[in-house]
This record gives structure tokens, C-alpha cells and sequence, in this order.
């Protein structure tokens, strides 16, 4: 059976990014492969989805635990379902990973890789990284992109390294995205032929959600 990773928000702590990672690995396991999420947490991403209460100096962190203590015992429920949910439903890679160097360093036997859904692509984002655009794939591996976002206003224009998500672009093998406007742009870097899909969660059926 071929082997399958996808690189995506899935530990994002919020409803819509782990709804999407889950739907596109049920997606493509329905297709007949062996399809796991790579469990890349940027620290970034760790520190944008840590309570607010846990964030800052130690003295912050206690004032703003007593100001929000009426909120505390909610937060750390939600925080424990989200996380709970990752083990659960999503089939995550053995090992975390936290940089580039990591992915980079690993000894990943994937025939495909996929850049899943979600904003993924949208340079703006706090817990952006180029590793969603496959860098560290090795040569002779498939790489797609299936539904990744820009964002609202086509941040790689002026946030982004041009050049360097050109080249990275140039290298998959099939490319699409969530916005007519996002995949007009990406032709234009990469002069490939870039189709608009739907977001996976779209593609389930209500079988396959109300499980979870």
C-alpha cells in the first residue's frame, strides 16, 4: 500500500483547522492509501495556541491567571478536548516536529506528499512556515497541493520570498487551491496548471462526521 503525508494545521486549537486535517486524511485513506499526518508543531504555533494566562513573565502570567480565573478550568477543558482529538481521530507520525531541521533530518518513507488545506500558504500567518511548501522532501517523491489558502489578500506578494516559492512551487507535480484569485497568482510564479477545489470538509459525507 502506498504511503501518504500530509503537512497541514492540524494542531491548530480551533474547530475549522482540525476538521479540515481530519477530513483529507479520511479522504485520501478512503482512497485506498496508508495516509498519517506529519506532526509538525512549530514552536511558533505552540506559543500562538498557549492560553493567555501561561503566556509572558512569571508575574504576568500569575496576574492574568487570577484576573481570568472564572475562565481557567474552560480554557484548560477545551485546550485537553482539542488535544485529545489529535490522538483520537487524526493518524499523527511517530515523532513531533518543531523546526525545519527536524523535518529536514527525518527519515520519512512516504511515496506522496500532500500540503493540506487551511492557510497554510498565507505568509501573514503568525505560525507561518515555509516547511508547508515541502522543502525538505527528498528528490523523487511526489508532491501535491491539495486546497491550501493565501489568505484574503494574497499575502506572498508583499510578505513572501518570491523566488524562493517560486522554485519550491516549480517542484510538485500537482498543485491546487481553495481561490480563483490564489490559483491566478500561482500560475503566474510557477506556470503550472492550477486547479480551484473545495475544501475537504466539503467532501465528506455526514457518515463520515458524525462519529466525531
Amino acid at each position: 500500500m502506498k504511503k501518504v503525508g500530509i503537512i497541514t494545521f492540524h494542531a491548530s486549537h480551533n474547530y475549522g483547522s482540525m476538521l479540515q486535517a481530519y477530513a483529507l486524511q479520511h479522504i485520501v485513506q478512503n482512497l485506498g492509501y496508508d495516509c498519517e499526518i506529519i506532526n509538525f508543531r512549530s514552536l511558533s504555533q505552540k506559543e500562538m495556541y498557549k492560553p493567555i494566562f501561561m503566556k509572558g513573565t512569571l508575574y504576568g502570567r500569575c496576574v492574568r491567571f487570577i484576573i481570568q480565573s472564572r475562565y481557567v478550568l474552560g480554557i484548560i477543558k477545551k485546550q485537553r478536548l482539542f488535544e485529545e482529538f489529535l490522538k483520537k481521530e487524526l493518524k499523527l507520525s511517530s515523532k513531533e516536529y518543531t523546526t525545519f531541521e527536524d523535518l529536514k533530518n527525518a527519515d520519512f518513507n512516504y511515496d506522496y506528499y500532500i500540503s493540506g488545506s487551511d492557510q497554510i500558504w498565507n505568509v501573514r500567518c503568525y505560525d507561518f512556515n515555509y516547511a508547508y511548501f515541502l522543502p525538505f522532501v527528498k528528490s523523487g517523491k511526489k508532491r501535491i497541493a491539495y486546497a491550501p489558502s493565501l489568505g484574503p489578500d494574497l499575502s506572498m506578494q508583499t510578505h513572501g520570498d518570491i523566488s524562493k516559492i517560486s522554485d519550491l512551487l516549480k517542484k510538485y507535480d500537482a498543485i491546487s487551491v481553495r481561490e480563483p484569485t490564489g490559483a491566478k497568482y500561482i500560475v503566474n510564479l510557477c506556470q503550472k496548471s492550477v486547479s480551484v477545489v473545495l475544501d475537504p470538509t466539503l467532501l465528506l459525507s455526514k457518515h463520515s462526521v458524525n462519529p466525531v
